[in-house]
């Protein structure tokens, strides 16, 4: 079954974060408060590495504007 996932970036780090998740409310407040902001990308996917590989696709045109360290939680 495919979640909606947002992505979370600070310094150019992504991570993926399903709004399915129980405590997805927690995760957002507090990767917020550390500054963290959320990007205007949204994908449906089965998995947070599916999420993370379509938005990396996505973001494929601007690839030199983008350094990219990832977490996959």
């Amino acid at each position: 079954m495919k979640s909606h996932y947002v992505f979370l970036i600070k310094e150019g780090s992504i991570t993926p974060q399903s709004l399915d998740d129980g405590y997805c409310g927690d995760v957002l407040r507090e990767t917020l408060r550390q500054g963290f902001h959320i990007s205007r990308i949204h994908v449906h996917a089965t998995s947070s590495k599916e999420a993370l590989e379509n938005f990396l696709i996505i973001m494929k045109p601007y690839q030199e504007e983008l350094t990219v360290r990832t977490m996959i939680c």
